[in-house]
């Protein structure tokens, strides 16, 4: 099980929390306050839970309307009251920047997304054309989960749905449900994950960090580290509440943040927001 560490409310950053299932067509407005298009997808390092980067389309761009431009979090500001990305970008400037073809979402690109070399050398000439540096290199990668694989393993989010997660086993436990993204950290925040019968739970989902899920790829599985005493007692949500009634009973985002929290305490593992 990850580290525990003590939690410092003063020290949590900014959080807006919304379900990858929710996370589409979001538009980007450029540096000139005109609309440069709409996300379409999130794509997820599933060894780190971190944002990789983001697909956004661009109509109103008719030199680029058969692409997708690939965009590192770095360069887009979530504005949550107003439901939209910004960047200090001007679309007239995104004549060569990269791009997937349309045509190749989703089956080539997901396809492609299992190589990891091309997954590799993707991102870096991502981040090169923006001058940010890959996530998977930055300074604070190691303090924020030292024990990550070197090499990411991407997935678009519209894929982060109905994961079977396993125990060490390998038996089947339960399924994935949602996964939670914070806006604002670019990072998934917790894992709404559905037991069944396996735990006797019959109305009740359980929300979990993702730090406690570990990727397998040959598998599309998910491993949990969590003893049986831990889920019998962890914080449930009724799943006939979500996500409506659940996200505006969290609406204040203080309130989901500190609820989150608890997750965190609740599973002993450090939280992403102090590291």
């Amino acid at each position: 099980m990850a580290e525990k560490r003590t939690t410092d409310k003063k020290e949590r950053k900014q959080t807006h929390f919304i379900p990858t299932k929710r996370l589409s067509h979001y538009e980007v407005i450029d540096g000139a306050g005109q609309v440069m298009g709409k996300v379409e997808q999130i794509i997820v390092d599933m060894c780190s839970g971190r944002v990789a980067y983001y697909l956004v389309s661009t109509e109103g761009l008719a030199r680029r309307h058969d692409d997708w431009l690939a965009m590192p979090p770095d360069v887009l500001t979530w504005y949550p009251e107003k439901l939209h990305f910004t960047t200090p970008i001007l679309s007239i400037d995104l004549d060569d920047a990269p791009s997937i073809p349309k045509a190749d979402w989703p089956d080539t690109f997901v396809a492609e997304l299992q190589n990891v070399d091309e997954t590799q050398a993707r991102l870096d000439s991502i981040c090169a054309y923006y001058n940010v540096t890959p996530f998977r290199v930055h300074p604070r990668r190691d303090e924020l989960r030292p024990q990550a694989p070197a090499l990411a393993d991407f997935l678009p989010v519209s894929h982060l749905k109905y994961y079977d997660v396993i125990n060490e086993q390998g038996e089947d436990m339960g399924q994935v449900q949602e996964f939670v993204l914070d806006m604002a950290a670019d990072q998934l925040a917790y894992v709404v994950v559905a037991f069944g019968g396996t735990l006797g739970f019959t109305d009740k989902w359980i929300a979990m960090p993702f730090d406690i899920l570990t990727w397998q790829p040959e598998t599309h599985k998910l491993k949990l580290d969590a003893s049986r005493s831990v889920l019998e007692n962890a914080p449930g949500i009724n799943k006939n509440d979500w996500p409506d009634k659940f996200l505006s009973d969290l609406a204040d985002e203080e309130e989901h943040a500190a609820w989150v929290e608890t997750i965190y305490v609740h599973f002993e593992c450090s939280p992403y927001w102090v590291c």
